[in-house]
């Protein structure tokens, strides 16, 4: 381990006097390699984007036992990635489009070869995407949203959803899915409490919606019959409304 500890000291050290380059020059430089296959100019990069791709290496190794030089290594596929994929055309940094990329081949590396117990990249990325629909809707309405308007929000099956939970829980055992996911019991509490300020259709709707009062939960089918909606969009619509109701209520 002292051993490790001195080389990459060694190799850190030598980083440090590298130049890094301003991102104009680094523009004309990914041009150049993108139209004519510049090697030295794709160097140049390389060498400018080292120090950072070591301090994301460093980051990831705390988490894994891999070499953090292979993790160096990875990341380097990553900023070629970035380098042959970047649009010049568009006012974007380089730094922060080759960022994604670099990560992503370091998880994906992680993924493949590290025996850790660990979530697998796609699971991360899909979590993500839960978390922030999760957020847009509690935001909006105080409560979070059934998993079938996450499954609306975010393009993921259900299976795929409660999938992304379950690695969240196997992650920590000292915390819940509520803990990242909280379920329903708060929305259904409130809403619960509210009906009495609601039209008796509104009412027996959550109802039938929810599965609130001991009642059981009915299909979507079932209430796009009942209620006479023209879609399942139109039904989570109108509960939506009434969802925003109740909040502006308590």
């Amino acid at each position: 381990m002292q051993e490790y500890s001195k080389t990459h000291k060694i190799y850190y050290k030598n980083l440090m006097q590298v130049k890094v380059l301003d991102q104009k020059v680094i523009k004309k430089y990914i041009e150049s390699y993108q139209k004519f296959g510049d090697k030295v100019a794709l160097k140049k990069i390389i060498d400018s984007n080292k120090r950072y791709i070591n301090f994301m290496a460093v980051r990831r190794k705390k988490t894994t036992k891999l070499d953090l030089f292979d993790l160096i290594s990875e990341g380097t596929i990553g900023l070629i990635n970035a380098i042959k994929a970047f649009d010049l055309t568009r006012n974007n940094t380089f730094l922060s489009f080759a960022t994604s990329r670099i990560n992503k081949e370091m998880l994906m590396y992680i993924d493949t070869y590290s025996t850790d117990v660990h979530i697998p990249y796609n699971i991360v990325t899909d979590t993500n995407k839960i978390k922030k629909a999760t957020a847009k809707y509690y935001k909006k309405l105080g409560y979070n949203p059934p998993i079938e308007w996450l499954e609306k929000e975010t393009k993921l099956s259900i299976d795929v959803i409660k999938k992304c939970l379950n690695y969240v829980n196997c992650k920590d055992n000292s915390s819940s899915i509520d803990d990242e996911f909280p379920d329903n019991n708060d929305m259904k509490n409130n809403v619960i409490n509210l009906l009495k300020f609601l039209k008796e259709e509104q009412q027996r709707l959550l109802i039938d919606y929810f599965g609130l009062l001991g009642k059981k939960k009915k299909k979507y089918t079932t209430i796009i019959k009942e209620y006479e909606f023209s879609s399942k969009e139109e039904l989570e619509q109108e509960i939506n409304r009434i969802l925003i109701r109740l909040k502006k209520i308590k």
